[in-house]
């Protein structure tokens, strides 16, 4: 090197220190000048290319950044903090793939480049690979304890994979070391919601409105976590307020459809869910929220397009796929139906529920003589009451029929003929040498509206316990007639199929069905049920004189032999109901308007029970109607 090259480095270098001198005292302008006029002089040096990519990048000229990076890790491969700058316009750019090899370099070069690793973590989120970010987070953590921003991205990815307390946690750290951040109490609130805590939800959310930034979003999470309270009223305050502050967010628009599809002001939800499709036409939720609209209004055929079009934009949107099974199931169309209610696997209500085991699932594709099946309840006690009916048809197949069920049902199931134990989860598992779900069953049996097993009667309570209740109920004197007007409530948890409230009806509403020689019974369980029938009858209650036998009913064998001496059932959607259809009894069933799948559309029986009458709302809430026709019924049976 000639004295002349080492004097035009050392006045490049001069250069490039005024000119960064100027760039934090605000004139990039000529901090430009002056780091172009110190690249001429010593174009061989990394030093002037490497500061006006930087300051290139803080522009926004993404472009011209990478360009002038290049030259700076041509100049010297061996400079972690130029692959770490170019890593970071790769990002700015959307290039996340090519980002994370950058960063590799850098952290090569300095392992422990803690911001080289947190950038990374936010490269691999982008592509979403949560469990690598969360690997970088944890690396840069461990690096730097005291980085708020650290922390509260590893927090930010624990809840991307689904580990709710952890995040919390780390959120909670996180603020503890920069209580003023914002965005880092909104991901605390985010995490709550999906740990169902919503209440602890909203109080973050509130202090990051209190605090400077962006709130549009804040707004709709908020009002995510009071729509999840049912405070219904107090969410559409806070959806109104979000999108006065940002009209142009499709998921405002889409958050907002979904508290109006809930409150069935379906037109309105349809609006809104179009609205969002208008601001982003890729939206897959947007387009499976549509399709959950227009079912609820019964327009299936329309909303299998809508779930179509999700599934092109997001070929593994769970939601799509598994409300798409159901409309399928709806239309009586059981082999694309079954097939595709697989994906009930992958959904966050149910992917825990399937059992985890190395012996082989059936599938109705390999012969059964001498194996032992393990059949195992995994939804809720209907379910279970419908599909056990496969039970005996695994056993005429010549395999040992293993069931497990759901406690209450263990005593009724056993009696089943084939079934060689029943137990109940947590207790001890028996060997098996394969295994199915039970709602599996119709697929393994490749089962049709032609071909469902649909035998008038397949449970029966046990000797003893029929016995012991007609003892109880003594001579009959006239029609007797049992009551379940209210299904149990499930958990609500995100934009779900929200029927618990619609499917189930006041007591109150079934006054008119009081007549004379009818005796009913209640079969309602619950302290809820037994509350409100003390409080009628308190005030007055005009309506049928129900027997309440139901502190009684400790398990389903008993609940069956009640039903065994009866001549009718009057039930909502519920396992009562499918109980006594099991049990071959007549039973009425109070049907809402958006029907269950498995009560098909317009037919008022049943391929399922063929003693089971369907009274269907002929429109939304219209109870009314479907009284009126039972008590006509009623009527005439009595």
């Amino acid at each position: 090197m000639t004295a002349s090259d080492t004097d035009d480095e050392a006045q490049a270098h001069q250069l490039v220190l005024r000119g960064a001198a100027l760039y934090q005292g605000g004139n990039a302008t000529e901090a430009r000048a002056l780091c172009v006029r110190a690249h001429e002089l010593a174009p061989q040096s990394c030093e002037a290319p490497l500061f006006l990519g930087f300051m290139a990048l803080g522009a926004g000229a993404v472009a011209e950044a990478i360009g002038w990076i290049g030259q700076a890790v041509a100049a010297n491969g061996a400079l972690a903090a130029a692959h770490h700058l170019m890593g970071q316009a790769r990002q700015a750019a959307g290039q996340y793939e090519a980002a994370i090899p950058c960063y590799t370099e850098a952290l090569r070069l300095q392992p422990d480049y803690a911001q080289a690793l947190n950038d990374r973590g936010n490269a691999h989120r982008r592509l979403g690979h949560a469990d690598l970010a969360l690997a970088d987070f944890e690396a840069a953590v461990r690096l730097a304890p005291g980085n708020a921003l650290f922390q509260s991205n590893r927090g930010v990815a624990l809840r991307e994979l689904g580990r709710h307390e952890p995040a919390i946690a780390a959120l909670r750290e996180a603020i503890a070391l920069n209580a003023g951040d914002g965005t880092m109490h909104f991901n605390l609130g985010l995490a709550l919601a999906e740990a169902g805590q919503h209440a602890q939800a909203l109080a973050s959310y509130d202090e990051a409105l209190r605090l400077p930034g962006s709130h549009a979003l804040v707004r709709c999470a908020r009002a995510d976590a009071l729509r999840a309270l049912g405070q219904h009223d107090a969410a559409l305050h806070d959806y109104d307020e979000a999108l006065a502050l940002d009209g142009s967010l499709a998921e405002i628009h889409n958050n907002r459809a979904i508290l109006l599809l809930f409150t069935e002001r379906h037109e309105e939800a349809l609006a809104g869910f179009d609205r969002a499709i208008a601001l982003n036409p890729h939206h897959a939720d947007a387009w499976c929220n549509r399709g959950m609209t227009l079912e609820a209004g019964g327009h299936h055929d329309t909303a299998l397009a809508c779930y179509d079009k999700a599934i092109s934009i997001s070929p593994d949107h769970v939601s799509a796929r598994f409300n798409r099974s159901l409309c399928q199931l709806t239309l009586g169309n059981y082999g694309e139906g079954w097939r595709e209610y697989a994906w009930r696997w992958k959904t966050e209500n149910l992917r825990t529920s399937k059992l985890v085991s190395n012996k082989p699932e059936w599938r109705g594709d390999t012969p059964l003589p001498g194996k032992r099946i393990l059949v195992y309840a995994e939804q809720g006690l209907g379910d279970t009451l419908q599909f056990c009916r496969y039970l005996p048809m695994l056993a005429a197949r010549g395999a040992t029929v293993l069931a497990r069920v759901q406690a209450p049902l263990v005593p009724l199931i056993r009696t089943m003929p084939g079934i060689a134990q029943a137990i109940a989860p947590g207790d001890p598992q028996p060997e098996f040498d394969c295994h199915c779900a039970m709602m599996s069953l119709p697929l393994a049996f490749g089962t049709t509206l032609d071909t469902g097993p649909s035998a008038h009667r397949y449970l029966a309570p046990s000797p003893e316990t029929s016995q012991a209740w007609a003892a109880r109920l003594g001579p009959r004197r006239g029609l007797r007639v049992g009551l379940v007007w209210a299904g149990a409530t499930q958990a609500a948890n995100g934009p779900r199929r929200p029927f618990d409230e619609r499917r189930s009806l006041p007591l109150s509403r079934l006054a008119s069905l009081k007549r004379q020689g009818v005796t009913f019974y209640s079969l309602q369980k619950g302290d809820a049920a037994a509350a409100q029938l003390h409080d009628l009858q308190t005030r007055g209650w005009d309506g049928p004189n129900l027997i309440d036998h139901t502190a009684l009913l400790t398990d389903f064998d008993e609940t069956a032999a009640l039903v065994e001496q009866l001549d009718l059932v009057i039930s909502v959607d519920t396992s009562v109901a499918h109980l006594a259809g099991a049990l071959g009894k007549p039973v009425w069933l109070l049907n809402r308007f958006d029907t269950c799948w498995r009560w098909l559309l317009a037919r008022e029986d049943s391929p399922w029970y063929p003693t089971l009458r369907l009274f269907r709302q002929p429109a939304p809430g219209d109870w009314h109607s479907v009284i009126a026709r039972v008590r006509a019924e009623l009527d005439r049976m009595a």
